[in-house]
């Protein structure tokens, strides 16, 4: 299968790759963004205080926080794990190694790949749970307020 790719006369495969390479790096550099924002948010709940949730809403306060900054650390080992793989990959086009250690070269930037994908996913999935988590603690504080 990789032999079609590698003949590929136009460079599609190429070029999707990149696009890929890219967009993975925005998502993952936009969810950063929101989680760095949610804990902003969290941050300043925390030192508002009017704002003293008690029982459930304070337990989904809590734990949004903590989910938060799953996210938040998710995204940044998320990021150092890009760093390793296109540091592994940029010695492997430079010819740095060959033979064994390029094998093991090649079979560890498929290990930081996977963990890559592995680690994006993880943080979309937390700031979405520390999102609804929030969102939950925020309902239950105010719906008397609004009630």
């Amino acid at each position: 299968m990789e032999e079609r790719y590698l003949a590929d006369p136009g460079g599609r495969f190429v070029r999707w790759q990149a696009i890929q390479i890219t967009q993975l790096g925005f998502v993952s550099n936009l969810m950063l963004g929101f989680a760095v924002a949610a804990l902003g948010l969290w941050v300043s709940l925390l030192r508002d205080t009017t704002f003293q949730p008690q029982c459930w809403a304070k337990c989904l306060f809590v734990f949004s926080g903590i989910v938060i900054i799953l996210s938040v650390v998710s995204g940044i080992w998320c990021s150092l794990n890009r760093l390793w793989d296109f540091r592994i990959t940029a010695g492997m086009a430079r010819g740095k190694w060959s033979g064994e250690q390029l094998a093991i070269r090649s079979h560890r930037s498929e290990q930081l790949g996977d963990r890559t994908w592995l680690l994006l996913y993880s943080q979309i999935a937390t700031f979405s749970v520390a999102t609804i988590l929030l969102a939950a603690a925020l309902a239950f504080f105010f719906l008397s307020k609004l009630l």
